[in-house]
């Protein structure tokens, strides 16, 4: 999966009451995700809210009801 996008921010930083920092950060973004076996990837949404990228890549069907126990070695205590 291939996540492209332009980034433009402006930031200023008080340091003191006489002195200040402008700082401007700008430009093309790529980010190259693989993707795991069992994804659907018909079904890949994406949603963008105050400035934070949320990815939701579903699993196909038969990777919902495939499921791997693992056992837990040391400890038989359940409390925590």
């Amino acid at each position: 999966m291939n996540v492209t996008g332009e980034v433009a921010v402006s930031v200023f930083v008080i340091v003191s009451v006489a002195l200040y920092v402008h700082l401007r950060f700008s430009g093309a973004i790529l980010r190259s995700i693989p993707l795991p076996q069992g994804v659907d990837q018909t079904t890949i949404t994406a949603d963008l809210t105050d400035g934070v990228l949320n990815i939701f890549v579903p699993k196909t069907k038969e990777a919902q009801d495939s499921f791997k126990n693992v056992g837990i070695s040391g400890s038989t205590t359940t409390n925590c």
